[in-house]
């Protein structure tokens, strides 16, 4: 029982850590870019900066592929989407390892969108 408590505690503390950092990517692709390339970019690296060392090499994002978004509530605006993700008992070096008879996520995931000033 103490097992499955930690396990479900060090996810959870996990999990929070993904949704925030991604959160502070977001805020900083807000700080004064000149450029949507540059936003991107800032992004990246304050989400980056803010995840804790143990997982920052392990987490993969969605920098390389469509981070640049339609914004889903407001026709014709522009959403910047920072996505974290990290495997939690699958791939080569998982995070935690699969216990029998303990259900956990295979990833954990932590997303954040922000609208992107018009015309930029």
């Amino acid at each position: 029982m103490m097992l499955g408590i930690t396990y479900y505690g060090l996810i959870f503390a996990v999990q929070q850590a993904l949704t925030l950092a991604a959160e502070e990517g977001a805020r900083a692709a807000l700080r004064y870019q000149p450029s949507n390339t540059q936003r991107v970019a800032a992004a990246f690296t304050a989400a980056s900066a803010t995840l804790p060392s143990f997982i920052s090499s392990q987490v993969t994002t969605n920098q390389s592929g469509t981070p640049l978004v339609t914004c889903p509530s407001m026709t014709g605006m522009q959403c910047l989407s920072v996505v974290l993700t990290l495997p939690v008992t699958t791939g080569s070096s998982p995070f935690l390892p699969a216990i029998p008879l303990l259900p956990v996520p295979d990833t954990l995931t932590g997303s954040a969108v922000v609208q992107l000033v018009q015309g930029s």
